[in-house]
């Protein structure tokens, strides 16, 4: 009785579970698709250009403005991919069908308007670790380098 009992429970719960849909896993974008964003977007047209939803999302505790953290892969090539002969086929390299998404997550903040809740700007790791870089040679060039000329004029 026992047996037949748990044979009707575990064929209910597996008929249940046929019935579930299925979860996608798929929650990275790719540069591609963040090169498409425009200042002004809203959030469901950031959704929408980016094909994913935000993978986390902070808030500013000084301008209040949102902070959407989404999740980007870069597109690799395989190497070791060859042709019927075994050798380094070159031309299957440029085929873009060999194309797939590196392992390596990024990451991809894009800052909206606390009050519009349009998009302000969007900036990626690669971008954040790059900008000191930049913020330091605007500064030599807008304060040092004027400076410098002008010794040299007089």
């Amino acid at each position: 009785m026992k047996t037949v009992k748990n044979l009707i429970i575990c064929s209910a719960l597996l008929s249940l579970m046929s019935c579930a849909k299925y979860v996608s896993t798929n929650y990275c974008t790719t540069p591609e698709n963040i090169w498409k964003l425009e200042k002004d977007m809203s959030l469901s047209q950031i959704n929408a250009t980016l094909g994913v939803e935000p993978y986390d999302i902070y808030i500013n505790d000084q301008s209040h403005n949102k902070v959407l953290l989404y999740k980007y892969r870069l597109r690799t090539q395989d190497p070791s991919i060859s042709n019927q002969s075994g050798t380094y086929d070159e031309g299957a390299l440029r085929n873009q069908e060999e194309l797939f998404l590196s392992r390596d997550e990024k990451n991809l903040y894009v800052v909206l308007d606390s009050k519009t809740n349009k998009m302000l700007q969007y900036i990626t790791d690669a971008g954040r670790s790059d900008s000191f870089d930049v913020q330091v040679r605007a500064f030599y060039f807008k304060n040092v380098l004027p400076e410098v000329i002008n010794k040299q004029v007089k």
